[in-house]
């Protein structure tokens, strides 16, 4: 009986560690590619063909969408180079927001998975 809490014990923290290797996957992608729209769409085609789990690509879309915060991060290097102190606060409470904006959305959609739930009775039905 104990062996078998371990197992799941374990099970979970290993699906956890899979789920945020998958966040961070996407989110490392999408910095690369400076578009998320392009980076999601790399992702259906494994799906499709079960290489990917649909739970996995859920996690990496999770991911797509923190890593659009990288694309602000790159261009405040230029409003530094402009030397307008208001421009530069404005950009950098733009930033912020949208980090936290985001952050957010991936928290609580991580928790509630409604959209995997959905997106699974659609699939069932076509």
């Amino acid at each position: 009986k104990w062996k078998t809490r371990v197992y799941i014990s374990n099970l979970k923290i290993n699906s956890c560690l899979h789920s945020l290797g998958m966040f961070i996957l996407g989110f490392i992608l999408t910095t690369i590619l400076q578009s998320s729209s392009m980076a999601i769409s790399s992702i259906i085609l494994p799906v499709a063909k079960q290489f990917l789990t649909l739970n996995s690509a859920y996690y990496i879309i999770l991911g797509c969408n923190l890593g659009t915060c990288t694309t602000y991060l790159f261009h405040s290097e230029l409003w530094e180079d402009i030397k307008c102190e208001h421009c530069a606060s404005g950009f950098l409470q733009m930033l912020l927001i949208n980090l936290l904006f985001n952050l957010f959305g991936c928290v609580v959609f991580s928790l509630i998975k409604i959209p995997m739930k959905v997106g699974r009775g659609i699939g069932e039905h076509v």
